[in-house]
């Protein structure tokens, strides 16, 4: 295989690879959205899907220093965003995407679903109109 060594990452010795694989996929996946979408410290940034890709965008997105908005469904999720840093739990099968809207929409949502219905309203109406 051939890779340019911006695209490698060294594995330390005592952490095995099954234990290093979320890092290098689902950990890429999440820190390059998150990276690359222009929110800077402070900004608000939702997580949309409370699930293995959630939970490491959620670990990214706190230790940017963004302020952190979990959306899931279920109350049983709400803990454990808490746990790892979230600032705030939208649990959206109980509360209206328009939450996000008073609190002044988020500078980046990263989902990691694809549910349409699910998704657009929380999307910012500004991210909605057509060129």
């Amino acid at each position: 295989m051939l890779a340019r060594s911006t695209g490698l990452v060294a594995i330390p010795q005592e952490l095995r690879s099954e234990e290093a694989a979320p890092i290098l996929c689902a950990g890429i996946a999440t820190f390059n959205a998150l990276n690359k979408s222009g929110a800077q410290a402070g900004d608000t940034v939702a997580v949309l899907g409370i699930g293995s890709l959630g939970y490491m965008a959620l670990k990214y997105a706190i230790r940017m220093m963004f302020k952190v908005v979990a959306i899931g469904r279920g109350k049983a999720i709400a803990a454990d965003t808490q746990t790892l840093g979230a600032h705030i739990y939208i649990d959206n099968r109980e509360e209206d995407a328009a939450i996000l809207k008073r609190m002044g929409d988020a500078q980046a949502i990263v989902t990691t679903i694809d549910h349409a219905e699910t998704v657009s309203p929380f999307w910012p109406a500004s991210l909605l109109k057509a060129d």
